[in-house]
């Protein structure tokens, strides 16, 4: 007998991304020192995420979001905003609610 191989993907699917820590939504935002991936504001469905932001001084503290998304194996940034819309970003519609995005 042979020891069984681990589970390996099935050919053209994508290894869950969902969930994702803000280490790692930190690492892949650019953001100043400054700034910092709210723990308690990530949303994540499929290969799209989107998080909140903590400033550290209050008074530059804004009320927008990063949206990232999952490809290749990491996290990228793909844009930020107060009111994001889900279609130009590729983000079915049908799953916005889950990743803070709607379209108008």
């Amino acid at each position: 007998m042979h020891p069984q191989a681990a589970a390996q993907p099935l050919s053209g699917t994508t290894p869950a991304a969902c969930p994702v820590s803000a280490a790692t939504l930190q690492a892949a935002s650019g953001l100043p020192s400054t700034h910092r991936i709210d723990l308690d504001q990530i949303r994540c469905a499929r290969q799209w995420a989107t998080a909140g932001v903590l400033a550290v001084d209050p008074g530059m503290q804004g009320d927008g979001v990063l949206l990232f998304t999952h490809s290749d194996g990491r996290w990228q940034k793909l844009g930020e905003g107060s009111a994001l819309e889900c279609t130009p970003f590729g983000i079915p519609p049908e799953i916005g609610d889950q990743v803070g995005c709607r379209d108008h």
